[in-house]
């Protein structure tokens, strides 16, 4: 009985039947008018929270279950819903931006979250969230015009949603989401459209006639044309067929001249001529004009014979002279060729004088070598990687902060056996043995880097001991150095020696590789290390566009390396990412100013449109991500006003932004990322491959990812690509250029085919590293720290852990001199190459196994 009369008591939900403008309508409202009695000892049902005062001031809210209260002085105030609340939103009028009035209606729904402020913060919440609702859709409805109203439909909802949370918050409800239900317009404006649609319809059919009578006036066009062509060929055919005759009846007549009684045929030949012209002399006339001694068939005879002797005998005497003469000039142009040869062999040791492939002689044409660029990419990364997400609990920082924030999965280090100069040899001997190109072939080597282990000797004298053999020491170029740059500046000094008129025909090597290493803390997992080579020369299936680069050079200290005792670099990273955002900025403007000055006038304007693929100097994957997104904003302010509607749709709120004020506008990089996605997913990610796995490299950063980008594509989903390049390096130096991918990629032997088949196993060779915990990872970072520039110093690094083929650090000497050895390929068959020398391995295979091979055998 008790518990039947406590649950008489309990506040109900009921179904109230309104009406709205005569329509019945159903909604689901709490029923005020009846509140539980204070009985001492009541049950809350579940999802219910009931507001209790204590002499007309609020006390507690009742949970559900059993609550116990004091008669009389308690007494229960309010009671609300924690459910899911649907709320009718009436039909209402509404004017767009483009002045065309509508109706329309919506459903809002809605929950309680507090209790308290529902009951105090507001007379009657879902009057108030009703309201609200109709005055913030009338609000966004008329900043926006009546084709967006259909076309954004769910964008809309989202504004009202959160337009509505934003003023809520004080009352303690929480709206979940809104609908729009019906939109009627009026009767004319529907008219209006349905014409516009009929029109649309048959503006496309007219198109799509039009376009068939164009390709059938094309057809017949192109089929007059091959009519004529072919016609023309077979009158050419012909005449070169008489011709040819006409030559070989001469040849015969000629043969048979220089016999014995070669004359005396010519003279009956010429008796026989001489009567039969008589014969024919009356056919078409009856008027004749005839010699004196037109019976003197012998005279006339004999003085053409005459005249032939005397013809025959000039020729004779002329032929001998210019006999002599050219014997003359041949015999001098020999001499001045032995000359020349002597000199030049003179110029390069004594050594005979190799004519490249690419080489482009006199007689080629005038002008630049032709599609000068890169022919072939070697990558070299370190063999041990730690996992970023292992690291992330050794650091002991949140989960995804170097995975997710950074988009960083692994990070590729070196021990104490490996330098920069190590990591250069392991590149440039890779490269030179793949390619199979002697060193004697190479007239230029540069490398970029800015790992610095000597401030007066050259990573590039270094690498100059795999030049001995070849007895090759005539080799231009040297280090670069700026930063993450200097990479870029070595290929770009490298294509204009072979552009210039200093290029004596042979090929250039452009080497990068650093060693990228921070101390413990935020910075430590942006670290990574490895070398890319690269050999540069004409003919090139990657062809620098030439002429069209976009560079920014300014003063500032955003990233330098002061402390020449430590690896450690001085950070600013707020600095750091404005920099590099504002160095894109304008790069990227001076090479679309260029793109456009040299363009054909049918063509489009320069934006990501044109760009097949995007590849940039990688710091940590999300910058890319968000640079990307930095490019579409710039196309995006680049659009003229009446385009911007149809290509950035919802964008229209950023019009207004500047660059220089968005280097850290959340709102607009988040906008843009999202409208870049799909662009990013395939002009951008595939080139992320090296970056994610292995780190920023520094100046090899940009062509891993060039290399990465080849290996996730296929030979004829390359040819005909046009990529674009950021390289940006610290302090500050950036530069944006384009390649061309040669169209040339037919057949297994094509330069294309070689290049990308060469970097197709890029993904396995990535698998075969060995991951190290992040504790020996640590341990091997103070290792270097307290070894650096260390005199005499052996290293203790493994080894064994090397990739076959690599070259490594095996000591330095008190006068800090440094020796190197590689670590020797252990093909079937074959012993495995070792030395004790401090300076080079002697005996390397001419033929070397695959690196998939020997990473097995490893």
């Amino acid at each position: 009985m008790f518990a039947a009369s406590l649950t008489r008591l309990v506040g109900q939900h009921s179904r109230n039947i309104l009406r709205i403008r005569g329509q019945p309508a159903v909604t689901t409202t709490r029923w005020r008018s009846h509140l539980p009695l204070n009985t001492v000892v009541l049950f809350v049902p579940h999802q219910e929270a009931w507001v209790v005062e204590r002499m007309g001031k609020f006390h507690t809210v009742l949970e559900p279950g059993i609550n116990v209260l004091i008669p009389l002085l308690d007494k229960i105030k309010y009671v609300q819903s924690l459910k899911e609340i649907a709320i009718d939103v009436p039909k209402q009028g509404a004017i767009t931006s483009d002045n065309v009035s509508l109706n329309i209606d919506g459903v809002l729904y809605l929950r309680i979250i507090n209790p308290y402020l529902a009951s105090y913060g507001v007379e009657d919440p879902e009057f108030a969230i009703t309201q609200l609702a109709q005055t913030t859709m009338r609000s966004e409805l008329g900043k926006i015009s009546l084709d967006k109203v259909f076309r954004e439909r769910e964008s809309l909802n989202m504004l009202i949603v959160d337009a509505i949370n934003k003023a809520s918050e004080a009352w303690g409800i929480t709206c979940l989401r809104y609908e729009i239900r019906d939109i009627r317009l009026p009767q004319r404006v529907q008219d209006a459209m349905q014409m516009q649609v009929e029109a649309e319809r048959k503006k496309r059919a007219a198109i799509l006639e039009s376009e068939g009578v164009r390709e059938a006036e094309i057809n017949i066009a192109e089929g007059k044309k091959i009519s004529r062509i072919l016609a023309s060929e077979a009158v050419k055919l012909e005449q070169i067929n008489n011709s040819q005759g006409q030559a070989e009846g001469l040849s015969v007549i000629s043969e048979a001249l220089t016999h014995q009684q070669g004359l005396n045929a010519a003279s009956l030949a010429a008796a026989q001529s001489y009567i039969v012209a008589f014969q024919k002399l009356s056919e078409k006339s009856n008027t004749l004009i005839l010699p004196s001694n037109v019976a003197d068939v012998s005279g006339v005879v004999g003085s053409a014979v005459t005249m032939y002797r005397t013809l025959a005998n000039n020729f004779q005497a002329s032929g001998n002279m210019d006999h002599q003469l050219k014997n003359q000039t041949h015999s001098t142009t020999e001499d001045e060729n032995k000359k020349s040869q002597l000199q030049r062999a003179a110029a390069i040791g004594g050594r005979s004088e190799v004519v490249m492939p690419s080489y482009k002689s006199q007689s080629e044409g005038s002008g630049w070598p032709q599609d000068v660029g890169i022919l072939a990419i070697e990558v070299y990364f370190p063999s041990q990687y730690v996992d970023q997400a292992e690291l992330e609990i050794f650091d002991g920082v949140s989960q995804g902060k170097y995975t997710v924030g950074l988009g960083q999965s692994k990070m590729g280090f070196c021990s104490d056996r490996e330098d920069i100069n190590s990591l250069c040899l392991t590149a440039l001997a890779r490269l030179m043995e793949r390619t199979r190109v002697g060193y004697e072939n190479i007239g230029r080597l540069e490398v970029g880097t800015e790992t610095i282990i000597d401030k007066s000797k050259s990573v590039k004298s270094v690498l100059m001991q795999l030049f001995e053999d070849s007895g090759n020491t005539d080799v231009e170029g040297i280090d670069t150095t700026n930063a993450c740059y200097g990479g870029t500046a070595a290929l770009i000094n490298a294509v204009n020696w072979i552009e210039s008129s200093s290029w004596d025909g042979r090929y250039a090597v452009v080497v990068a590789g650093d060693i990228a290493v921070y101390a413990r803390g935020p910075a430590r997992p942006t670290g990574g290390a490895g070398a890319v080579a690269m050999l540069i020369g004409p003919h090139a299936p990657l062809i620098l566009e030439r002429g069209l680069r976009g560079s920014h050079m300014c003063h500032v200290y955003d990233f330098y390396k002061p402390d020449l005792t430590s690896e450690y670099p001085t950070v600013d990273g707020k600095l750091s990412i404005q920099c590099y955002l504002s160095a894109l900025d304008s790069c990227y403007a001076t090479y679309s100013r260029k793109a456009n000055a040299t363009k054909d006038a049918s063509l489009p304007t320069m934006s990501l449109d044109q760009l097949d693929a995007v590849i940039f100097h990688s710091p940590f994957c999300k910058l890319v991500q968000k640079s990307l997104a930095r490019l579409s904003f710039n196309d995006f302010l680049a659009t003229p006003t009446d385009q911007v509607t149809n290509r950035y749709p919802g964008l229209e709120v950023f019009r207004e932004k500047k660059l220089e004020d968005t280097y850290f506008d959340r709102d607009v990089e988040k906008a843009f990322m999202s409208q870049s996605e799909a662009a990013f997913r395939v002009k951008t990610k595939p080139s992320l491959l090296l970056a994610s796995q292995v780190g920023n490299m520094y100046t090899p950063s940009v062509f891993g990812g060039l290399a990465s980008y080849i290996s996730c594509n296929t030979t004829e989903s390359l040819a005909g690509q046009r990529v674009a390049l950021f390289s940006y390096g610290s302090g500050l130096a950036a530069t944006m250029f384009s390649l061309r991918v040669t169209q040339d990629s037919q057949g297994p032997d094509s330069t294309l085919a070689r290049l990308v088949n060469s970097l197709v196993d890029l993904p396995t060779l990535l698998e075969t590293r060995t991951k190290v915990d992040p504790q020996v990872f640590a341990q091997t970072m103070q290792l270097r720290e307290e070894t650096h520039h260390k005199a005499p110093y052996t290293p203790k690094g493994s080894v064994e852990l090397l990739f076959p083929g690599t070259w490594y650090l095996n000591h330095v000497d008190e006068m800090h001199r440094r020796s190197y050895i590689r670590h020797p390929y252990t093909t079937p068959g074959t012993a495995a190459t070792s030395t004790t020398s401090a300076t080079i391995v002697k005996d390397i295979p001419s033929q070397l196994p695959s690196d998939r091979q020997a990473r097995e055998q490893l």
